[in-house]
């Protein structure tokens, strides 16, 4: 018997995000497999209110919770700050269904916000003429990325966001089993020192009908960038040598949060002065 799962792992992987930019060399998704959205409701309230890195934190614990479900199965997913959004294969929608419960679980305990997850099966956008591709790109001989493209993807997320029910899956935290493995998820940086003087996140996306000029864009864009600031290295923010691992409870409490939600305080006393031990060791 045939299966998708593996569509993802076996998609040879583009040389870095020049080659990702040409969406030509992105593929079609199989019609089997699902979107998933799950992002914090009134995420810009709760970060005004300067509750940031709570937000992030969830978002990135869902990613961890998806990737327990099967180890063995590589999931595309792109993080949003206040969530994330996932392709699964079919095969997997029961698993991850139990552990973004349990993120939803998470998030309604242990920082007081509600994470909205929904489903929409990518085969039912395609039929509607919906474009859902993605990419592969590789970072490093040891990391890669997810890169999407097509208006599936916003579609799904506009579907989900405005809590329609036609063609979306809505998880309710209390609607079936709740568990979320979080193995993995670690929160042990101080803040990322700012280069050049500041810190700047684009979020671009081309809007024109026709793909070639959305190409076009996209390549002025990253050439412009590159003419302000020179090659990824000599901006990009992540440098070994200026990463600082944390030091006090307070910049540690999001990793102690997310893995000891359900520990005794013996347990929780004892992992954050583990945590503490490893980074200054």
């Amino acid at each position: 018997m045939s299966t998708t799962r593996n569509f993802y792992r076996d998609l040879l992987p583009l040389a870095g995000f020049a080659e990702a930019v040409d969406i030509a060399r992105h593929q079609a998704l199989p019609a089997d497999w699902w979107i998933v959205v799950a992002d914090i409701v009134d995420s810009t309230r709760a970060i005004e209110a300067g509750h940031y890195k709570q937000v992030n934190t969830i978002g990135v614990a869902g990613i961890a919770a998806v990737l327990n479900v099967d180890r063995n199965i590589e999931i595309p997913f792109v993080f949003g700050g206040d969530g994330a959004t996932f392709a699964i294969p079919d095969e997997l929608l029961d698993g991850v269904k139990s552990a973004l419960r349990g993120a939803q679980a998470l998030a309604r305990r242990s920082f007081g916000l509600k994470l909205r997850v929904g489903f929409v099966r990518i085969g039912e956008l395609q039929a509607k003429g919906y474009r859902v591709h993605l990419a592969k790109i590789m970072l490093s001989e040891q990391v890669t990325q997810a890169s999407f493209s097509g208006r599936g993807w916003s579609e799904a997320e506009r579907r989900i966001k405005a809590n329609e029910t036609a063609g979306v899956l809505h998880l309710a935290e209390d609607d079936g089993p709740a568990e979320a493995s979080f193995e993995g998820f670690e929160c042990r940086w101080q803040a990322v020192p700012q280069f050049n003087g500041h810190k700047l996140s684009l979020l671009v996306s081309a809007l024109a009908d026709d793909s070639e000029r959305n190409l076009a864009g996209y390549r002025d864009l990253a050439q412009r960038i590159k003419s302000i600031y020179g090659e990824v290295g000599e901006y990009h923010p992540l440098r070994a040598g200026q990463l600082q691992l944390a030091l006090t409870p307070g910049e540690l409490q999001a990793e102690w949060r997310v893995r000891n939600q359900h520990a005794s305080w013996p347990q929780r006393l004892a992992y954050l002065t583990k945590m503490l031990l490893q980074n200054l060791a």
